[in-house]
């Protein structure tokens, strides 16, 4: 097993956690990114990033990798005065969230489905989201702008 390993770049000015993608770190990821802001951000922000890096993160954790392969979790937490970029790194499938389109939402009140909601919801609260396929990585970067 894998443990986390949380670093503080001071040079480039960034908070970066690495985990295995499995169930269990969605947890220490939530903690990481709520620990990093809440001291310098309104608990809504907070909460809107940890939604949305928890939805990111346990979609890799599902989809992203076969059965037998391990991979593990990159997050890059960059701060610039008003702005706070969330950057996810992985070795799995690639995924381009920005191609993804998600189901109609009156079709899934209308056909009692649950969930399908998460990158919807992601889309909604960020103010840009970014994603490059490189060298066998996917590289999604959520943006928010905060008050």
């Amino acid at each position: 097993m894998t443990l986390e390993k949380m670093t503080t770049d001071k040079k480039n000015d960034f908070l970066s956690l690495t985990v295995p993608a499995e169930n269990k770190s969605l947890q220490i990821i939530r903690n990481f990114i709520v620990q990093s802001l809440e001291h310098s951000f309104n608990k809504n922000n907070v909460y809107e990033l940890e939604v949305c890096l928890n939805e990111i993160c346990e979609n890799i954790v599902k989809y992203s990798y076969e059965e037998n392969k391990n991979g593990n979790i990159l997050i890059k937490i960059k701060i610039k005065s008003d702005i706070i970029r969330v950057i996810i790194i992985d070795t799995g499938k690639p995924f381009n969230i920005l191609e993804y389109q998600p189901p109609d939402k009156d079709m899934l009140v209308k056909n009692e489905i649950k969930g399908k909601l998460g990158i919807r919801t992601v889309q909604t609260i960020c103010d840009k989201i970014l994603y490059k396929r490189l060298k066998e990585k996917n590289r999604t970067e959520i943006i928010k702008k905060v008050k």
